[in-house]
């Protein structure tokens, strides 16, 4: 698997279509790309090479996220019926 995460957000679409139309597979850092008409095409190429195109979402391998998911698996919390959740900073405090 080739890796694509340039820290341009603009580049994604171009790099990402050369690496598909050469038969790699890739994940690439959200956002895949800025216009939907570009992911559709580069899913759509995909497809046609049989290769593997990802998004990452890096906060699924978070180990607030894996513990959430073994509890919620393992019924430990009893039945979930609704989650809300918001996105904060899990960087540590640099505070004592």
């Amino acid at each position: 698997m080739d890796m694509l995460s340039p820290h341009l957000q603009e580049t994604h679409y171009a790099i990402a279509n050369q690496l598909l139309n050469e038969g790699k597979n890739i994940l690439v850092e959200k956002p895949v790309c800025l216009k939907y008409s570009e992911a559709k095409e580069l899913y759509n190429t995909a497809l046609e090479k049989n290769v593997l195109l990802w998004g990452g979402h890096l906060l699924l391998f978070h180990p607030a996220f894996i513990k959430m998911n073994e509890l919620v698996k393992s019924n430990k919390i009893g039945k979930l019926s609704y989650l809300y959740s918001n996105r904060l900073n899990f960087l540590k405090s640099e505070k004592p």
